[in-house]
């Protein structure tokens, strides 16, 4: 059965809600787990900013065993990548 490990919402780059086992810093977001998790995760990430309508996606560059990286891009151009501003994480174990 999987568990709901760690859980984030980042609001105009700032760590505004979470779980108590999460930190923020430099588009990293750190959790820390139970070693039998680690390896044994899925994260995902979505976009969560009050607009009319959406111009950036964001994703997942790199994944560690106690950590994910996240970018934000412009949907109009892949070329133009920078450090997220609104989104939500969620990470579940696949255990």
């Amino acid at each position: 059965m999987s568990v709901v490990l760690a859980a984030a919402r980042i609001k105009e780059g700032q760590l505004v809600e979470h779980t108590a086992n999460v930190s923020w810093e430099n588009s990293k977001l750190s959790f820390e787990i139970d070693r039998k998790y680690k390896g044994n995760f899925v994260p995902v990430v979505s976009h969560c900013h009050n607009v009319a309508y959406v111009t950036s996606s964001y994703w997942i560059k790199e994944i560690g065993p106690e950590y994910i990286t996240v970018m934000q891009s412009a949907q109009d151009t892949s070329g133009r990548v920078f450090p997220p501003t609104d989104f939500t994480a969620i990470i579940v174990s696949t255990i």
